[in-house]
């Protein structure tokens, strides 16, 4: 008798869960393009970071999905041609991250946080990453901390010459940063001292 109920009351929250699941994947797929126009426009840093790659959302989506479909059908081919498709998708995706991600993204690491002087709830992060066989790197502006912090792009490096590559990024004042290149080279950038948002955006070599 309480094999039955339990059979009764599995089969009665199965749609149920199967909707939620799929709902949950549709959204997933929603969320990323969403999320990352909003970190774009507010400077979020919080957004910025959680919506900037795609593959992580959508191998989260080809998951749900595929235990969604799974549930929704009592037709055993239907659930497992489900688990065979949104598995192998999920599957590619790892995959991709782990062979392929490298040539369609810098692969971005952090390589140094620096808060700014005199107290300044303020800092710059350097990532590196790679073009093929060169070193990148990418400057931004946090400023503030917690949710609310603001995330500022600064400069872009690229190594291919060794004029472009950047040797050392450091503070000159809380509202401005100086970059030195490869040969020697000094790039200054200034702040805005409310916002932090950079004056401009420095990208080297400089696109025509």
């Amino acid at each position: 008798m309480t094999m039955t109920t339990n059979a009764r009351t599995t089969a009665r929250w199965r749609p149920v869960l199967a909707r939620v699941l799929i709902l949950g994947g549709l959204l997933t797929v929603v969320a990323q393009p969403v999320g990352h126009g909003l970190g774009e426009r507010t400077r979020l840093l919080v957004l910025v970071d959680a919506f900037e790659y795609r593959w992580g959302w959508w191998c989260a989506a080809a998951v749900l999905l595929g235990a969604g479909c799974r549930l929704v059908t009592e037709r055993p081919l239907l659930r497992v041609w489900a688990a065979r498709v949104f598995g192998a998708a999920a599957l590619a995706l790892l995959l991709f991250r782990l062979t392929l991600f490298g040539f369609f993204s810098g692969d971005w690491e952090v390589t140094r946080r620096l808060d700014a002087p005199d107290g300044v709830d303020r800092s710059v992060r350097v990532e590196e990453g790679l073009a093929v066989i060169d070193t990148i790197w990418r400057v931004s502006v946090i400023d503030g901390s917690g949710p609310g912090a603001r995330h500022y792009p600064v400069a872009f490096f690229d190594g291919d010459s060794v004029d472009d590559a950047l040797d050392q990024v450091v503070w000159d004042g809380p509202d401005a940063l100086r970059f030195v290149l490869g040969e020697g080279e000094v790039v200054t950038v200034r702040l805005d001292p409310e916002t932090g948002r950079p004056e401009r955006e420095v990208e080297r070599p400089e696109v025509p």
